[in-house]
Formats: C-alpha cells, structure tokens, sequence
C-alpha cells in the first residue's frame, strides 16, 4: 500500500509548478449547420413538434413543459457559443452547468454530435 501514505495533490501541484505537468482543455465544436428551431416533445414517442417561437408557440401548460422549454433555449445559447474559441472552464462558467451537462443538452435538442479538440492552456486555438 504505497499510496496510502502519498499525498497526490502535493505531487500534482508539484508537477505543474516545475512543468513536468500541463492542465489539457477541452475546446467543444459544435458540428451542426444550425441548431433547429423547433424541439421535438419528448414526453411523447411520437414525432410532435413543438414550435419555440413565440408567434405560433401555443401556451405551455405544465412544468415539464416549461423546464424542457427552458432546456431547449438553454441548449441553443450552448450551442452558439460552442465554436472552438472557448475552452470547457470559460462554458461551465458562463453558464454553470457542468460541461457534460451541457454537451448532453446540446446532443438531445440538436441531434447533433459534438466533437471536442484538447489542447493545452500554452498552445495558440484558432
């Protein structure tokens, strides 16, 4: 039991103070042409389509409703900022959500898959 007795923070702070370590960020890209403007309704296995603009939306009645609603436009502001200029720390920031959260979110209303490019915080993205 040689790991019982070693202290791995100390050896990773250790690590990257003298450079033997580098942290990796992921830099999501979301690969679809465009996020869709409807949602599929997802309480139902039928392929209903509900409108997300408000001219011809019709009232939202329950509150699965409104959370998958406000899913769908969170999902949208995820997906537009997943161009590969913003590395996973700055989207869990911003929208304070953990990152496989919101790639998860992003995968279920778009249909689309995203593809993530790692690299570390030293080298030059885009």
């Amino acid at each position: 039991d040689i790991f019982k007795d070693f202290d791995h923070r100390r050896f990773i702070s250790f690590g990257v103070v003298h450079g033997l370590l580098a942290r990796v960020h992921a830099y999501p890209i979301f690969t679809g042409s465009s996020f869709p403007e409807k949602r599929i309704d997802p309480s139902n296995n039928t392929s209903a389509i509900i409108s997300s603009d408000s001219t011809s939306r019709q009232p939202i009645n329950s509150r699965h409703e409104i959370a998958e609603e406000k899913n769908f436009q969170l999902a949208k502001s995820v997906a537009a900022s997943m161009d590969g200029t913003r590395c996973d720390d700055e989207l869990v920031c911003k929208f304070e959500q953990p990152l496989n959260k919101l790639v998860d979110l992003v995968e279920k209303y778009s249909g689309e898959k995203i593809i993530h490019i790692y690299a570390t915080s030293s080298a030059n993205i885009i």
